[in-house]
């Protein structure tokens, strides 16, 4: 099955913010005011695309950055 972005267009708006973020928020800090930011960009990421797999990715990358922060992987 080939899908375009016509077929999914939260998702297809949603990849180049989620990207963006990534970018944003990639240089993971373990403290309080870096994980405050990341958990607000993510929830104001899915108020805008209320889209199951894009909750998913957003919950993934702050589970990275915890584990980063963490020290349970490395970057």
């Amino acid at each position: 099955m080939k899908v375009e972005a016509k077929d999914i267009p939260i998702m297809h708006k949603f990849m180049p913010e989620f990207w963006n973020a990534i970018k944003e928020f990639y240089n993971v800090k373990n403290d309080d005011e870096y994980f405050g930011a990341l958990h607000k960009k993510i929830e104001d990421l899915y108020e805008i695309y209320p889209d199951s797999l894009a909750r998913y990715l957003s919950l993934a990358f702050y589970k990275w950055a915890a584990d980063v922060s963490n020290g349970k992987c490395k970057v």
